[in-house]
């Protein structure tokens, strides 16, 4: 049998180019007036933003989820920023924030395609009222319906970064982020988070995060490390931009997800922009006669090593 080596092949190959992050879509909230807005456009590209839990009764309180754009001078970005929290009528008013919600039900979440893109990126502002929520953790979903519990890598102007590995304390198992009030400016400036090698962030048009709630129950405390008051407080956020850099490839098959395997008929690439595009060999079964005397051959395609590609070294 003749065996046809497939190297990247020429028709269907580009590389990644090595380029900076891309601003995909940022809501620095300097855009839009002040008032009450529960879904703010962003000012740059395109994307959706929702508060998250400030309806509910928790603690006797009638919470309506009420967030609002107003001036709050001190971030990174300018004077506007988006504050969270409920408002409710006496005499079982609430603020929406609250002990016994669950652990990333509270906070806000944006959304935005990453199509085209890898290496994703989040950077983000956040203003902490003294007696607001200090445990925050960013989450991320490729889709689904399923949240995962994000790497946060810079904890910003203020703030420390937290790890947790127990999974019965009321905190969130992964890193998380204390917030912190100086008494002068409640801004924790660019605290950021890297998505970069994650499976399914790349090139995602449902990719969105959140940003919530890290703690429950005791465990929930305010800027000042004391018991959370479920009365007062809230987050306020500007400047969060998703960042990117740009893929410069619709397929790119690289085979190194293959290993050495004997036969591959319809390899996928390691990149695409579809969910249907493959390779396939051509013309390899035969009734010809070769020059050895043997009469014809069968498709059998495998993807080996052999160095000296541009790219991986399996072919």
């Amino acid at each position: 049998m003749k065996r046809l080596i497939l190297a990247a092949t020429a028709a269907m190959l580009w590389t990644f180019a090595a380029q900076g992050q891309t601003t995909l879509t940022a809501w620095t909230f300097n855009n839009l007036a002040d008032g009450t807005n529960s879904s703010p456009q962003p000012s740059t590209g395109l994307g959706t933003a929702s508060a998250l839990g400030m309806s509910n009764n928790y603690n006797n309180t009638n919470s309506v989820s009420n967030p609002d754009i107003e001036s709050l001078p001190g971030s990174s970005s300018g004077t506007n920023c988006w504050q969270i929290h409920g408002a409710g009528t006496a005499p079982n008013g609430g603020n929406g924030w609250s002990t016994n919600a669950a652990i990333g039900t509270q906070g806000a979440q944006f959304s935005c395609s990453t199509f085209g893109y890898y290496n994703i990126q989040l950077s983000f502002d956040v203003y902490a009222t003294t007696d607001a929520e200090a445990n925050l953790q960013v989450q991320y979903t490729t889709g689904g319906g399923y949240w995962n519990n994000a790497n946060i890598t810079s904890v910003g102007t203020l703030g420390v970064i937290a790890t947790n590995s127990n999974p019965t304390n009321g905190i969130v198992v992964g890193t998380y982020v204390i917030l912190t009030n100086n008494g002068t400016t409640g801004w924790n400036n660019q605290i950021t988070v890297s998505l970069s090698g994650l499976s399914g962030v790349d090139n995602d048009t449902n990719f969105a995060i959140q940003i919530v709630n890290a703690s429950t129950g005791s465990n929930c405390v305010n800027t000042t490390g004391a018991p959370y008051n479920n009365t007062s407080g809230s987050w306020a956020f500007a400047n969060v931009a998703i960042q990117a850099v740009s893929i410069d490839s619709i397929a790119d098959w690289q085979f190194y997800s293959y290993g050495t395997s004997n036969p591959v008929f319809n390899p996928m690439p390691e990149l695409s922009s579809g969910n249907y595009t493959f390779a396939q060999s051509i013309g390899f079964t035969t009734d010809f006669t070769f020059s050895d005397g043997s009469m014809g051959s069968t498709n059998d395609p495998d993807v080996l090593q052999q160095a000296g590609s541009s790219t991986s070294p399996n072919n």
